[in-house]
């Protein structure tokens, strides 16, 4: 993976402009270690900006910006062409001519063929910048899935772009002012949707979109976004046996794996010892002798320990196995590394142990593969048998007495025991709600009580507006709108459907990019193959999801690979011991980052309920890491950008 970015604008840049794009460049050096370059166009109007991390072609005719052979089409780009072959075969039958062996350069010869239309060709994850000399336009153009990322902005009459918000804001004309509505869906959602930034100012191009920008009559730029993909499938009835699906899925899966071989540099597997990263390990290793795997574990947390599972695993496929077992006072030094490099609150605290694995592979290899993706394709979350069991219990009666025994449990995430107490919790309460509703039940972090009681009355009467009474809890439009968009499907799919649009994008995605590219590593999944995503939403939910289990279709698919101890196993998140950690080593830090006197000058969060929060916490009378964690992300990095 790279760092892209660039300036453009319908008049002359100047050499301000060049050494702002060069300071975006240094911003991005992570993401690109290994060389840099920049772009001007002989009309002055735009700068695009690279910077290199090598994966395939590791010489320097794959450097990068790259042209065309006239040195008319310009391209900065960020990502794999996972069938770059293929189309590099189609393209020189065409006549094109390729001055390197680098992926990336089909995207130029494809741009020439065709332009926009291109991407319908495109299997990768990528974002990138293409510069037309001759017609004098811009293309930024973002994966189906919404893999890698690129955020933008308007400055005056003038476009920039980049791979990260930080890169943007190397210019000072970049408003660091609060989205007020992205804080809201941060502490709702615990990340923040696209096509939100926490910024005002800066917007993120959406997954399977692309951008045209070209001078209007008037000079100014016109914008004009546009999609180009939808994984909807077929709403046709399925006709297939369990046989058929099951051969196609295999065939799917292990061509998605197989492309994702390809590179110049060494290979890894990040393995938990879960389904789908076992999977990935069993597959690889039938198509080359040696895999090297990484595993992560805690020498004084045994309940975040999975080592033991992916032991299994790399013993029988007797891989070059690596675990990296961290106290947790290593792993709260690492800890703070993060925190002081994200340029954007992200409150998923499995963060910091994705960082920790990247941190400790990238020593050994450049490319790791991963399982990401699997629970979203397949339905491996409890979440999805709760709407199982939601459909068969829709009906019965006695639901009122459930539910109010249901609000007197616990929202405690402290054990295995307390987690499955508070996931029944929700489950029970979301009973007599619709299916996006109850969906939107198992996603957020802060419901709509606890957003009235942290935000500040002048936050609030800010954000509702005028809306005040407005009574639907904030993000839930978004869930309604792709269970609409997923109308045909049955209820299982609906939930799938939203969550590859939702969550996978927003939060797993982010986190990956995020904790990999800190590393100067680049992080592959074959789940995330868009064709293997539309051939299983044609797979009907009864297939995947059952009262008991979820991935029936993959485990039955791949029964002769995985062990009965990995299918068969409890569904592990990849977490820290954050709750103990604040009530132990980090709790002095918590009480200065969360203290009143801060949160009163910044004006954001109600401090009298925050104090109470980490109370109850501290007194175990409730785990509420999940939320403090949130709000100390969010301070972290309000005072690294706000000051």
């Amino acid at each position: 993976m790279c760092g892209i970015c660039g300036i453009l604008s319908p008049e002359r840049l100047g050499q301000d402009d060049k050494a702002i794009v060069e300071r975006m460049k240094v911003a991005l050096h992570h993401r690109g270690p290994d060389g840099a370059g920049t772009y001007r166009s002989p009309d002055g109007a735009v700068l695009l900006g690279h910077t290199r991390l090598k994966i395939i072609d590791l010489t320097e005719r794959a450097a990068q910006p790259m042209s065309n052979e006239t040195g008319q089409v310009w391209l900065v780009c960020n990502g794999e062409i996972y069938n770059y072959l293929e189309l590099r075969a189609q393209l020189e039958r065409r006549g094109h001519v390729f001055r390197s062996d680098s992926d990336s350069e089909v995207l130029l010869h494809l741009y020439e063929e065709k332009g926009e239309g291109m991407l319908a060709d495109v299997n990768g994850e990528f974002a990138f910048g293409i510069w037309d000399c001759n017609r004098r336009r811009l293309m930024l153009a973002r994966d189906r899935l919404g893999v890698k990322p690129l955020v933008y902005t308007m400055i005056g009459d003038r476009l920039l772009f980049a791979s990260e918000l930080g890169a943007l804001l190397q210019h000072p004309e970049v408003r660091r002012e609060i989205n007020l509505q992205a804080l809201v869906y941060y502490l709702t959602f615990n990340y923040i949707p696209d096509p939100y930034t926490i910024l005002k100012s800066v917007v993120k191009l959406k997954p399977a979109n692309y951008l045209i920008v070209e001078p209007s009559a008037n000079s100014s730029l016109h914008v004009r976004p546009n999609e180009y993909w939808d994984c909807r499938a077929d709403p046709q009835p399925h006709t297939r046996s369990d046989g058929e699906d099951i051969a196609e899925v295999k065939e799917l899966l292990e061509d998605a794996l197989r492309i994702r071989l390809m590179s110049d540099v060494p290979l890894g597997v990040f393995l938990s010892g879960g389904v789908d990263s076992s999977l990935v390990v069993a597959l690889m290793a039938k198509l080359q002798t040696r895999v090297k795997t990484f595993s992560i574990g805690y020498e004084d947390v045994p309940l975040y320990d999975e080592r033991k599972y992916a032991r299994i695993i790399a013993e029988r496929y007797a891989t070059e196995h690596e675990e990296i077992v961290l106290t947790s006072k290593e792993a709260q030094k690492l800890l703070w590394e993060v925190l002081n490099k994200i340029d954007e609150p992200f409150g998923d605290s499995s963060l910091v142990p994705s960082y920790l694995v990247s941190h400790a592979a990238r020593k050994h290899v450049t490319v790791a593969l991963s399982g990401d993706g699997g629970d979203e394709m397949f339905g491996g979350y409890s979440k999805y048998k709760g709407e199982v069991w939601a459909q068969i219990l829709s009906g019965v009666p006695g639901k009122g007495l459930l539910r109010a025994v249901a609000r007197h449990l616990p929202e405690s995430r402290g054990s295995f025991v307390l987690n499955r107490v508070r996931m029944a919790k929700r489950f029970i309460l979301g009973l007599d709600k619709d299916p996006p509703r109850r969906h939107f039940n198992w996603m957020r972090l802060f419901n709509t009580e606890g957003i009235l009681r942290l935000l500040t009355d002048d936050i609030l009467q800010e954000v509702r507006g005028d809306k005040p009474n407005e009574v639907e809890p904030v993000g839930l439009d978004f869930i309604r709108d792709l269970f609409r968009q997923a109308e045909s499907y049955d209820s299982i799919n609906k939930a799938l459907y939203t969550d590859i649009h939702f969550e996978l994008p927003y939060d797993m995605f982010h986190k990956v990019d995020t904790a990999s590219m800190l590393n100067s590593l680049e992080v592959r999944s074959p789940f995330l193959d868009y064709r293997l995503v539309e051939r299983t939403l044609r797979i009907p939910g009864r297939f995947k999801v059952g009262l008991l289990n979820g991935k029936k279709i993959l485990k039955q698919a791949y029964s002769n690979e995985l062990p009965r101890a990995i299918t068969h196993r409890p569904k592990a998140g990849f977490g820290i011991p954050i709750g103990e950690w604040f009530r132990g080593d980090l709790k002095p830090i918590l009480v200065e980052v969360l203290s009143e006197s801060r949160l009163r000058k910044r004006g954001l969060l109600n401090p009298e309920f925050v104090q109470t929060l980490m109370k109850l916490h501290f007194q175990r009378k409730g785990d509420y890491f999940w939320e403090l964690w949130n709000l100390f992300v969010f301070e972290m990095w309000a005072e690294n950008y706000l000051g």
